[in-house]
């Protein structure tokens, strides 16, 4: 449970972050950027629920709407509908609390080894809870990075 304290106090900070900014603020895609807060939002949620939860055999509190929204390699410019943001707010606090309180119960015992798109091996789950570490804080950081394009608006 090492990874613990850095994924809550993380998604604590992405948590402040966008509850300091309106919707608009979150779908805005400005100039020169692939994608936006939201998108960047929903990823996370997609991808931790996927490297985690699927992969140790789990249900994930992720829909398919959300796969097909937020997984790599998708855009907010090839969404049908616009995402509903009160729901993501909610999944980001929901997903940090039960992935704390299931690993807590040691839930994730049976974890199907991955290779990431980008090469990372992850073959256990600590080593998919450190991936996934590495994987938000990039997240985190675009996310700063919108914040401050679309608040200079």
């Amino acid at each position: 449970m090492k990874f613990v304290p850095i994924f809550q106090q993380n998604r604590a900070y992405i948590e402040q972050i966008i509850n300091t900014l309106s919707d608009e603020q979150l779908l805005r895609m400005p100039d020169g950027f692939d994608n936006n807060i939201a998108w960047n939002l929903g990823h996370l949620i997609v991808v931790q629920q996927s490297l985690i939860y699927r992969l140790s055999g789990l249900p994930t509190l992720t829909r398919r709407e959300h796969v097909r929204q937020f997984s790599p390699g998708t855009s907010p410019a090839d969404w049908p509908a616009t995402p509903d943001l009160a729901e993501l707010r909610q999944l980001l606090t929901e997903t940090t609390a039960q992935t704390i309180a299931d690993a807590a119960t040691k839930r994730f015992q049976n974890y199907t080894p991955y290779s990431t798109t980008t090469k990372f091996d992850l073959p256990t789950f600590e080593d998919a809870t450190a991936f996934n570490l590495y994987h938000e804080a990039l997240h985190f950081g675009a996310i700063m990075a919108l914040r401050n394009v679309v608040r200079a608006r």
